[in-house]
């Protein structure tokens, strides 16, 4: 057997046998002769978009690819892409202790996947105490993504409390080269000696592949100092570099583009601004794992930076310097048609920043006209009064209120070639989606299905280790809660968890760098979506696309959250693409006997 791992429980109220699970009967004696525990255990299983608390599971479960009939998970995927789900375990009087996963064989026909690709983790709760505005709850919620390396007890770990539900993710990884096939496999969860359940598993392998580049850029900032502080470490040392390192590595292995400088460090020298690259094992990283953008801030370090606009001769020629030498670097490194600048004016609100933002971008283009300039605004300027920066700025990351309220100017600007982007954040209300802890878990899946509808150019999240308000996030996950912006909100600016600290919220082994959030996770398969989106759009059109994916997602305030819903959309998405295969294989066939 491979992986072995504990668990725990989870359901809306206690599941019966015929909803969710086999209800284990008292001292019922399995097939090996082991005596079975209690009859107030079960065993069952639900789609990756649901979030499963202590004693309760989703408005609006992910149940429709259980089958608690004859206990098997059914499942469709397509090859380069990673397939989900959850195995739950429930009960309402006993301690359990020693729970274990172990996956068998998953074999087709003529074909096996490697069991490799076959990772579980351990979805411990967190303790949110304070609801998200008002379409948040407060209560334990599943977040933390732990591997599960070891057998594990049945309780909330920071406080020795028992709990009645704990999910295990069970993560399939389908490799690009992986034959088509019926896979066919199980996982046995015991407790102990004795075992509770096997659970079986299907997996319908369509004979299509996710592009292995991806092409939808997705900007995650990262507060380096912050990790630095939860993992008890001086920011210069050699095991920050190690512990960032994975925190960059998480990123890039699920799709995501860390924020982070590839290592430029500037200075005067002589009279003379020098750009120095500090740490060229991030930017061998970024080329390495296809980091898709880089935007890089204009401003010259070490440089005194006046407060106003217009700049002096001498701040200019600085720019201009630090600039130029980006540039060169860039080109001569192979990354200069992923580069851009963002303009060092956040959010601007008054006509003194939308003067500065276009002098930034007058700087940046008489240096390289073709690179693009970027500024996080709309298109559209609230007052009309500060000027416009459409003629100075071509790639705009867009507050996700505007995508609604302004899709006119925001599209005007796309078909004039201009980039759009859109980022989320605390001011972002419902009906919109966001990624806090305490919300749908379909709302990160969903955001990829809403950027494909609008045709956006990438994704930006502000910050995955916003901590500054917190000792750590396992402790308080309400990591957004003094600053003026419809606070408390739980995992706000907050996508990981210190791995150092794995042990004492979870049970599990330490690891070195970050534990994961399901959001993020969620995000990911969202990701993957979006390019079976991509894929169909390119064969049949985006009308025709639209028209398929409309009952689950029209704009950012009109879009499904029942994931039973998503997942009926996505098979047609997948059986048009399979289609159009069939059809194309019969033509290539009949011009060539």
């Amino acid at each position: 057997m491979a992986n072995s791992i504990f668990l725990g429980l989870g359901c809306w109220q206690r599941p019966s046998a015929g909803c969710l699970g086999l209800i284990i009967p008292l001292l019922l004696v399995t097939c090996a002769g082991q005596a079975v525990v209690g009859d107030d255990i079960s065993v069952w299983a639900a789609g990756c978009t649901e979030k499963i608390q202590d004693q309760k599971r989703s408005a609006l479960p992910h149940d429709v690819v259980w089958d608690a009939a004859t206990k098997t998970v059914r499942l469709e995927a397509v090859r380069g892409e990673h397939v989900p789900f959850q195995i739950v375990i429930s009960t309402d009087q006993r301690h359990l202790n020693g729970i274990q996963l172990s996956p068998a064989r998953f074999v087709s026909e003529e074909n096996e996947l490697d069991q490799a690709n076959i990772n579980l983790f351990l979805l411990p709760l967190v303790n949110v105490y304070a609801a998200t505005q008002d379409h948040g709850s407060s209560g334990r919620w599943p977040d933390p993504m732990v591997p599960l390396v070891e057998p594990f007890d049945m309780q909330f770990y920071w406080h020795s409390q028992k709990i009645n539900q704990q999910s295990v993710w069970v993560d399939i990884w389908v490799p690009v080269e992986q034959p088509a096939g019926i896979y066919r496999g199980s996982i046995d969860i015991s407790a102990g000696s004795a075992q509770l359940e096997r659970i079986k598993v299907e997996m319908v392998v369509h004979d299509i592949c996710l592009p292995q580049q991806r092409n939808f850029p997705v900007h995650i900032g990262l507060y380096e100092n912050q990790i630095a502080r939860v993992h008890g470490v001086d920011q210069d040392s050699l095991a920050f570099k190690q512990i960032f390192a994975g925190y960059l590595n998480y990123l890039l292995d699920n799709r995501c583009d860390p924020r982070t400088s590839p290592g430029f460090r500037g200075q005067t020298k002589n009279g003379d601004y020098v750009l120095q690259t500090n740490s060229p094992h991030l930017e061998k990283l970024f080329l390495e794992k296809g980091r898709l953008q880089f935007w890089i801030s204009p401003v010259p370090e070490g440089v005194t930076r006046p407060g106003q606009v217009p700049f002096s001769d001498a701040y200019q020629n600085s720019v201009r310097r630090h600039l130029l030498q980006v540039i060169q670097h860039a080109k001569k490194s192979g990354w200069y048609s992923k580069l851009g600048f963002h303009v060092p004016v956040d959010e601007p609100k008054s006509a003194d920043d939308y003067a500065a933002v276009r002098e930034w971008a007058k700087l940046i283009k008489s240096v390289d006209e073709n690179v693009p300039v970027a500024v996080t605004e709309q298109p559209k300027p609230e007052n009309s009064q500060w000027g416009s920066l459409t003629e100075h700025v071509d790639s705009w990351i867009i507050n996700g209120n505007y995508l609604f309220t302004d899709r006119e100017s925001i599209e005007q600007r796309r078909k004039k070639g201009d980039q759009v982007f859109w980022y989320v954040s605390c001011d972002q209300l419902y009906p919109q989606p966001n990624l806090y802890i305490d919300r749908a878990a379909a709302d990160p899946r969903m955001i990829p299905w809403i950027a494909w509808q609008y045709q956006l150019s990438g994704f930006l999240y502000w910050n995955a280790t916003y901590w500054g308000e917190v000792l750590n996030p396992w402790r308080d996950p309400v990591t957004w809660k003094t600053l003026p912006c419809n606070l408390p909100a739980s995992g706000e600016g907050s996508l990981f968890y210190p791995g150092n600290m794995v042990k004492q919220f979870s049970g599990q082994p330490n690891v070195e760098g970050p534990v994961g959030s399901l959001r993020l996770q969620l995000l990911r398969e969202g990701l993957e979506e979006r390019e079976l989106l991509q894929m169909l759009a390119r064969k049949i059109g985006r009308n025709e696309v639209e028209k398929i994916i409309s009952p689950v997602c029209t704009d950012i305030r009109t879009f499904s959250r029942d994931p039973n819903q998503v997942d009926k959309v996505r098979k047609q998405v997948i059986q048009k693409l399979l289609d159009i295969q069939r059809t194309e294989s019969t033509k290539k066939v009949g011009k060539h006997p």
